[in-house]
């Protein structure tokens, strides 16, 4: 049994769909693939989720993800340019990775997400 739910929960992976782990208990995260960082933002606060990054970004990462988020935590600065953003709720911790957005004035983009 314990292989088959191990299957179950890697099918999205493998698939290359955007997955949400979640504890049962939890309430399910409202975000959008494609959706701007500040929106996810505006609804993470909304839904009672604090900002809590891994670490303080260094300032490049702060021009990278050209956002001025408390969440942000950390951008690779090379390849894809994903950025990453840390929230806190109820002793879960919840990791959004953007990519940067088709225009220089905008701020990264969602593209996946889970709670640990």
């Amino acid at each position: 049994m314990k292989g088959m739910r191990l299957a179950l929960c890697m099918l999205p992976i493998l698939s290359g769909h955007a997955v949400i782990a979640e504890p049962m208990s939890s309430a399910s995260v409202q975000l959008q693939i494609g959706q701007s960082i500040q929106a996810a933002d505006a609804t993470l606060l909304a839904s009672g989720w604090l900002p809590q990054p891994d670490q303080a970004p260094q300032v490049f990462e702060q021009v990278f993800s050209q956002s001025t988020l408390p969440s942000l935590s950390s951008c690779s600065g090379t390849g894809v340019g994903f950025c990453r953003y840390n929230y806190f709720r109820d002793a879960q911790r919840l990791s959004v990775v953007t990519i940067p957005a088709p225009s220089p004035s905008a701020a990264g983009l969602v593209q996946r997400w889970w709670v640990d």
